[in-house]
């Protein structure tokens, strides 16, 4: 928690990507995490809306939900004087 490493980021990608995880009905679990300073501020871990066909499509799709939300706490931020 206080040192991660680029080892620590690895394993928290493979828990935060994980594509047709869900047996019963075959949809991608993604997830993403932002810091801010020296701690993470936002983070969520979700199952995506649609069924990806590749492990590709699947990467994809977090990424898109992901720089959504970046977009959208770069705005709250701003609010808040900070850039």
């Amino acid at each position: 928690m206080h040192n991660p490493s680029k080892m620590h980021y690895g394993a928290a990608k493979r828990v935060l990507s994980d594509w047709s995880g869900s047996e019963e009905d075959m949809k991608s679990t993604s997830g993403y995490a932002f810091s801010f300073g020296s701690g993470a501020f936002s983070w969520a871990l979700v199952k995506q809306h649609s069924v990806a066909l590749s492990t590709a499509e699947a990467e994809y799709v977090s990424a898109a939900e992901a720089t959504s939300q970046a977009i959208w706490l770069r705005f709250v931020l701003e609010d808040f004087g900070e850039e």
